[in-house]
């Protein structure tokens, strides 16, 4: 017997207005549908994701416990759970170590840390430029994520050095898919 999957597309696009347009592809058709303002407020739902985030400037993947980009491909302690919510109309990303159940945070002095209740210095923007993501805290804007070479936490006032570029760049590879292939792989 032949069994049959559906495949089910899901897109959320930011309008111009703030007010986010989610389409999905189904049976062959797009179908897109508005968010009205006052419920778009309302939205306080999370999208959890997991995935491992590889660091350009350590060629290693971001772990956690003690809090470092020093992680093999395959560590547990380099699985991260990816929390995005809507607060004030903003899209907001929460890192979470899947290994020590803790969120990545930045302390008052701009250090990297983790905690185990987020706080605001805990939620980023997360920005997608020239195919990498960087991410930004939403409480001082010119703090972001980012590692050293040794996979050290910089600190987010080294930001603007130019020879730390890289340093700030992250490739998100989703642990999900991963699997799916596998599991793909073994049916074939």
């Amino acid at each position: 017997m032949k069994q049959k999957f559906i495949c089910l597309v899901l897109f959320v696009i930011p309008a111009a207005n703030g007010i986010p347009i989610v389409r999905s592809h189904e049976g062959g058709q797009w179908i897109s549908a508005g968010v009205k303002p006052n419920l778009a407020r309302q939205i306080t739902q999370k999208v959890i994701r997991t995935s491992r985030l590889y660091n350009f400037c350590s060629d290693l993947h971001v772990q956690c416990g003690p809090l470092s980009s020093s992680a093999k491909k395959t560590s547990p302690e380099g699985e991260l759970i990816f929390e995005t919510l809507m607060k004030q109309g903003q899209l907001r990303t929460r890192i979470k170590c899947l290994y020590t159940n803790k969120y990545i945070c930045f302390n008052k002095e701009g250090h990297l840390v983790e905690r185990k209740k987020p706080k605001g210095r805990c939620d980023f923007i997360e920005e997608q430029v020239g195919g990498h993501f960087k991410y930004r805290s939403v409480e001082a804007s010119s703090w972001v994520l980012g590692f050293s070479k040794e996979g050290q936490p910089l600190n987010a006032t080294q930001y603007f050095d130019s020879q730390f570029d890289s340093c700030f760049n992250f490739l998100k590879l989703d642990s999900l898919l991963q699997s799916i292939n596998l599991w793909n792989w073994n049916i074939v």
